[in-house]
């Protein structure tokens, strides 16, 4: 072997082994949380209170946030949190929180100094139910199954973690090219997130204990990303997070175009 050849060779080495090693032990700790048993017997059911932000309508909105409303789980609220009555998702809001009432919503005003994410989560946690235990952060995006939010606190529900999150799968339809890459995309990531979890922004459960005792709300008020902000303060206490690749929500995707695929790569880059 010519000393070019053993450069070449050691930059293979070098280069291509870890990242691989990486992914693969990423797709290892995926498999064998997928795998958990859920471990339910007779543990309390504490009241949740599942706060969702709000902007705007989204193809399919209504449906999405009903899956959400229609969970199997004996004692949860669901609080949308709105900046403005003027918001056309205010009459969706208004016609669901008739129908089912653990729903409300609640008008949060304009942020400050903060993004406006973060101003209607802190807006919300102060309107939080007295005898809500859990809390958590969910997109307006989110289309999840019916014993969903009963799996995915259960980690919390037991003491078996302070935090649980998890991530999305994209469901493109029509599957064009655009939209079959940013589902790629995000199975890549949470592929990456396995290794050391932190907190997704679109499904995150926190106890309400932890969420003051780390003063949430002071940080998010400063700040403009919410699971960035919060993942920070979690590092910082030493609390890890549970990461469940069990309760994926699906994000649908509708007609993707290459416009829509960098709009999104652009936020994903640029927030942090």
């Amino acid at each position: 072997m010519s000393f070019s050849e053993l450069l070449l060779f050691m930059w293979f080495l070098f280069t291509i082994i870890p990242p691989a090693v990486y992914i693969s032990l990423g797709a290892i700790r995926i498999g064998l949380a997928s795998k958990r048993e859920s471990g339910q017997t007779t543990a309390d059911f504490p009241l949740v209170e599942i706060l969702i932000p709000i902007k705007g309508v989204l193809t399919n909105q209504e449906k999405m946030l009903e899956s959400v409303l229609q969970q199997d789980y004996p004692s949860y609220n669901v609080t949308f949190l709105i900046e403005s009555e003027e918001d056309p998702a205010c009459s969706l809001v208004d016609s669901l929180s008739s129908r089912y009432p653990h729903a409300r919503k609640l008008i949060t005003g304009k942020a400050g100094m903060c993004g406006q994410k973060n101003h209607n989560l802190v807006e919300g946690i102060k309107h939080l139910s007295p005898s809500a235990e859990v809390i958590v952060f969910c997109d307006s995006s989110n289309m999840v199954d019916p014993n969903w939010l009963a799996r995915f606190t259960q980690p919390v529900r037991t003491g078996a973690s302070e935090v649980v999150t998890t991530f999305r799968a994209f469901d493109p339809s029509p599957m064009t090219i655009w939209g079959i890459c940013q589902a790629i995309y995000a199975a890549f990531l949470l592929i990456l997130i396995a290794n050391k979890p932190k907190p997704w922004g679109g499904a995150t459960a926190i106890t309400r204990s932890a969420l003051h005792r780390l003063d949430v709300m002071g940080e998010w008020s400063r700040n403009v990303i919410d699971d960035l902000a919060l993942g920070n303060l979690l590092d910082k206490a030493g609390i890890p997070v549970f990461l469940d690749p069990r309760s994926l929500v699906s994000s649908p995707l509708p007609n993707q175009s290459l416009g829509g695929l960098i709009y999104y790569l652009d936020r994903q880059i640029l927030f942090p």
